[in-house]
Formats: structure tokens, sequence, C-alpha cells
């Protein structure tokens, strides 16, 4: 089994209070988004703005990947 994928977000001057993220992509599915400065916990339906591009662009990437090594893994 894969460990997680770990990705730093870091924005300046972001209106929604979160400058620095730690998303934990899991393969399994799911995913964990923690504020680095309070360390509190990040809900995906909680991210707006750059945060929010961010982690779509990451989980659409992760997903490709995932898929790409499936299909070479049962290619014939």
């Amino acid at each position: 089994m894969k460990a997680c994928n770990h990705f730093r977000f870091m924005d300046e001057g972001n209106e929604y209070g979160w400058n620095d993220l730690t998303f934990k992509f899991y393969p399994d599915g799911h995913v964990v988004i923690m504020d680095n400065e309070t360390s509190n916990l990040v809900n995906p339906k909680q991210l707006k703005g750059k945060a929010l591009d961010f982690y779509i662009r990451k989980r659409i990437y992760l997903i490709k990947t995932n898929l790409q090594e499936q299909q070479l893994k049962y290619a014939n």
C-alpha cells in the first residue's frame, strides 16, 4: 500500500484566512487538510479561492496518475 501524498499550500494575502495548509491525500480517496497556523482541520467544502483551486488540481492529478498506473498494471 502506498503512503499518502503530502502537499503544502501557502498563499499570501488570502482573504479567507488560510495562508498555510497541508493536504494529505490517501490512496483510498480520503483527504486530510490542516491549517498549519492553528492546527485545525479544514473540510474540503470550506475551501475557497486559490486553496480550492489547488485542492481540485491535486485531486485530478492524483486520480489521473492512479488511472495510468492501473492501465499499465493490467495492460496485456
